[in-house]
């Protein structure tokens, strides 16, 4: 994450397989991914794709973010 841009580019980090006994937990992923250098949108979501839990989330976060965003991305 050295260059500017990149540091402000909206980050989805999706953590699937979260119906699973054995995965980790959101705060143990947030914590290995942290980067105080990043500057843009961050959003970790435990989802399972099996179940289809938080799937429609994280489609709703990037439209969200790239619509709100689509100006910086031309």
């Amino acid at each position: 994450m050295d260059s500017q841009a990149v540091q402000r580019m909206p980050v989805l980090v999706v953590c699937n397989k979260s119906d699973m006994e054995e995965c980790a937990s959101a705060e143990c992923i947030r914590e290995l991914t942290a980067d105080e250098r990043h500057r843009g949108d961050l959003a970790l979501v435990p989802v399972s794709a099996l179940q289809g839990l938080n799937i429609e989330r994280c489609i709703r976060w990037l439209l969200t973010v790239l619509t709100r965003n689509s100006a910086s991305y031309t």
